[in-house]
């Protein structure tokens, strides 16, 4: 345990990470330590054992944001996705002593720096400061020479490097934004830091001093090209918190550019708006864009939102006057289009290939959906209710597929547990069911999202060709479910992008 209270995992190979306690969770950057029922809080064992005296204690708070795999002594060292500089700080009102971004800001976009800023004034103390190393846009000039077109191509040999120097500079350090001295200084200042411009290194401060020019990397020429640091100081004293203001923007003139949104239609349920917003979600994080989500479009996803809490916060609110910039053609997956930069984006993206290189993002956005396995429990998800009013459309699952799903499942299995939007149904077809017989029955009784939240807790699964069984098996990630082989009946022949790879189809 620090001596902020968090918690520091040192590990043989991998960099050490530390994780702060967020809602009855540690959180660090990457990793997330959830307790179980009945286990001894880490407090109360820092309180009866000490710290680890092997880690630097201070009263003070530092906390070095974007850290990558750089880790400063003395300082709390976090990163993305947790700690995202587009989402709030976790952090109270004048509670931090500084902090410390280098090359952060140019790597999202200038609305989101802008809002970062406001943010950590409100959590700074007063007299603390706020140290950025940024690329100064016009101390580029004349930089961009043959000598480092030549590392450019070295370093990163399959990526396009434009000829004119700026675009040279954004493509190779992959910026998301631009930023001069004159401009950061002014946006600072509208926040209500007292702004100084500093060179690499540089600073009157002991614990910010050479933290650009260190001695634990071999320095490249290259690696400091254009770099300007700038200490942006609360005042110490009569100030206020201030809120960025709802419109504020600094490079951008038009409100919808660099931001997508999904397109609830009013036919869309619980499990379709989850593979709407993994889908767009996903694009967004593909393309360097901002993802907002129409939260209040809906009933179903206000209450989606309640529920997610600060884990949504990577998507706020917004899009709702965004037109529909692209429909999805066609069941089966067709990857949006890399073009697709702003607007709304209509369709059902029911496949796991639209955000399978950002499971572990989605799985983070859904968290608080995920509950702990339940060894020796089974799930059943019967949709019905509508399913039986469109047989011409859906498979509802019947006798002969419950009967050989229950036959294979594991031997450790003793309970089911009976999802259903018609539970009475539900119940009567399972005791027409011979081998439901060998097991305890229970009928769950949650509203959708509990019982959603329940679904991923099974050990195994055996699922009804619906978006909400889907949503069940992929966050419970279940080695074995079971589900009928035709999603559809009818017209709809091209479904199979929907099935998991490791799913059992009978």
């Amino acid at each position: 345990m620090g001596s902020q209270g968090e918690l520091i995992l040192k590990w043989l190979v991998w960099p050490m990470e530390q994780l702060l306690p967020r809602h009855g969770k540690y959180v660090g950057s990457s990793i997330t330590i959830q307790f179980h029922a009945g286990m001894m809080p880490l407090e109360q064992l820092r309180q009866e054992h000490g710290s680890n005296a092997g880690f630097p204690h201070s009263s003070k708070l530092y906390v070095h944001l974007g850290c990558g795999d750089r880790h400063l002594s003395g300082w709390l060292n976090l990163d993305a996705p947790n700690y995202d500089i587009s989402r709030p700080l976790p952090w109270e009102n004048e509670s931090v002593d500084a902090y410390y971004l280098e090359h952060v800001i140019d790597q999202v976009s200038s609305e989101k720096a802008c809002g970062f800023f406001f943010e950590a004034f409100r959590s700074l103390k007063p007299g603390g400061i706020l140290r950025l190393a940024f690329r100064d846009v016009l101390s580029l000039a004349g930089t961009v020479t043959p000598a480092f077109r030549q590392y450019m191509k070295n370093k990163y040999p399959d990526t396009f490097i434009p000829s004119n120097k700026v675009g040279a500079i954004l493509a190779f350090y992959r910026q998301k934004s631009l930023w001069t001295v004159d401009l950061l200084t002014e946006v600072l200042k509208s926040a209500g830091f007292e702004v100084e411009v500093l060179d690499p290194g540089v600073s009157e401060h002991t614990h910010l001093q050479s933290l650009e020019r260190r001695s634990d990397r071999d320095e490249h020429p290259f690696d400091l090209l254009g770099t300007v640091c700038m200490e942006a100081k609360k005042p110490a004293y009569g100030t206020q918190v201030r809120q960025a203001p709802a419109d504020f923007r600094v490079l951008s003139t038009d409100k919808w550019n660099g931001c997508v949104a999904p397109f609830f239609t009013d036919c869309t349920r619980t499990g379709n708006h989850l593979f709407q917003i993994a889908a767009i979600y996903a694009h967004a994080l593909r393309h360097g864009l901002e993802c907002r989500i129409p939260w209040k479009r809906r009933e179903e996803t206000v209450r989606l939102r309640a529920w997610l809490g600060d884990s949504c916060a990577c998507c706020p609110e917004g899009g709702y006057e965004f037109p529909v910039v692209y429909k999805e053609p066609c069941f089966s997956y067709r990857a949006i289009p890399g073009m697709i930069r702003k607007g709304a984006i209509e369709g059902y993206f029911q496949s796991e290939k639209y955000f399978e290189e950002y499971g572990n993002e989605i799985r983070s956005l859904f968290g608080n959906l995920i509950a702990p396995t339940r060894e020796g429990t089974a799930g059943v998800h019967l949709r019905m209710g509508d399913y039986l009013h469109l047989t011409s459309l859906y498979h509802t699952p019947d006798v002969p597929f419950l009967n050989e799903a229950l036959a294979r499942l594991s031997g450790n299995i003793s309970k089911l547990v009976i999802f259903s939007d018609s539970p009475k149904r539900a119940r009567k077809l399972m005791d027409n069911v011979p081998e439901a017989r060998r097991f305890e029955i229970v009928m769950d009784e949650h509203e959708t999202l509990g019982a959603l939240r329940e679904l991923t807790s099974m050990q195994e699964l055996v699922l009804s060709c619906s978006s909400f069984s889907w949503w069940g098996a992929y966050l419970g990630d279940q080695d074995k479910v079971f589900i009928q082989k035709e999603w559809f009946v009818g017209k709809i022949k091209d479904y199979q992008d929907v099935y998991r790879e490791k799913w059992i189809k009978i």
